[in-house]
């Protein structure tokens, strides 16, 4: 509970000397919840190597099946090592749920891989959310011709049944006042 309230508050270093703690003292069993919090909190506080320790530890206890788990792995790579090994860390990842799929799509899109995050949506296995098209518009937004492709994919978006958020909203407003379609906010 107190690792959970660490990382949840941002207090990432804290939570990471508990979980060493926890890890060298063998009194509570390490289950797919802790590690997903101490992955998380290396992700957050920028530590790629601890990061590589704790996914050596995911393996050995084999949690990386859990995809709070690969999603949380994906964050360490993805953030502070490359997206390249992000992607093949989620290629390895055997349950891949929406969150894991996102997630490595939002890698893709915040290194401005569009293309490759483009692809990867399209190549979805699982049924894509709200988060899955927010992710595209928002990236292809300043990209050149993205606002166009934006615009193409909130449509995708409400063919699915998905209602747009505040992030789709922003993006889209963005991607109209871009090509001067100031008619299209409406």
């Amino acid at each position: 509970k107190q690792l959970s309230s660490y990382a949840n508050q941002g207090n990432h270093e804290q939570a990471l000397n508990l979980f060493r703690q926890m890890h060298s003292s063998f009194a509570l069993p390490l289950d797919a919840h802790v590690f997903s919090l101490a992955l998380k909190s290396c992700a957050a506080a920028f530590r790629p190597v601890l990061g590589a320790s704790v996914h050596a530890h995911t393996l050995k206890s084999n949690f990386i099946s859990n995809p709070f788990v690969g999603c949380a792995l994906l964050d360490v790579y993805g953030k502070c090592v490359s997206v390249s090994h992000a992607r093949k860390l989620f290629d390895e990842i055997p349950q891949r749920n929406a969150v894991v799929w996102n997630a490595m799509i939002s890698h893709y899109t915040h290194c401005g891989k569009i293309r490759e995050a483009v692809e990867l949506h399209d190549a979805m296995d699982v049924m894509p959310n709200e988060s899955s098209f927010n992710a595209i518009i928002k990236g292809l937004v300043g990209t050149e011709d993205g606002s166009y492709k934006a615009i193409e994919f909130y449509r995708k978006m409400i063919e699915f049944r998905f209602k747009p958020n505040l992030i789709t909203l922003l993006a889209l407003v963005s991607a109209c006042s871009a090509i001067g379609a100031f008619r299209l906010v409406k």
